[in-house]
């Protein structure tokens, strides 16, 4: 389950572990707190071109039934939109991604010195249905990983702004 909460300059979200978790059910069984920044840069007095860049630091609490704490991970993404009409908007992001600090506690899941990486690119898509309903994907390259894998992905979401 996700709980954020943002204004127009920051926002703040957790991650939480739901249900049960063992080995008969799947789930992380962590929470996750985010702190992230966020900006755009207009290109053009219409704000039809923007330029984004958004800084996010996250951190985890111990696995259930561990004494492991995943460690902590910044990441950027940036991008450029670019609205083709008042409603159909375009654009092209990427994003890196860094484990700033090692797993914690005995039995870590990995070497605690190892430190995950990852870089990505994508194209996106979005409609304005109306001023407050808006549908987007997202296709998402990875490349430039180091102790993690990497893949393809894709994202669509629903985002509905209440007046």
């Amino acid at each position: 389950m996700w709980l954020g909460w943002s204004n127009k300059k920051y926002g703040l979200c957790l991650y939480a572990p739901v249900g049960e978790y063992d080995n008969d059910n799947i789930g992380l069984g962590f929470s996750t707190a985010q702190l992230q920044g966020a900006g755009y840069y207009y290109l053009d007095e219409q704000k039809a071109s923007a330029l984004m860049l958004s800084v996010t630091y996250e951190t985890h609490s111990e696995i259930d039934g561990t004494n492991i704490t995943l460690g902590d991970h910044l990441t950027v993404e940036y991008g450029f939109s670019q609205y083709l009409s008042e409603n159909l908007e375009v654009g092209l992001a990427g994003y890196s991604q860094w484990q700033v600090e090692g797993e914690k506690g005995n039995g870590a899941l990995l070497d605690m010195s190892v430190k995950t990486k990852v870089k990505g690119a994508s194209a996106q898509l979005a409609y304005w249905v109306t001023p407050q309903l808006n549908f987007s994907a997202k296709l998402m390259k990875e490349y430039d990983a180091d102790a993690r894998f990497e893949g393809e992905w894709a994202m669509f979401n629903i985002t509905y702004i209440m007046q």
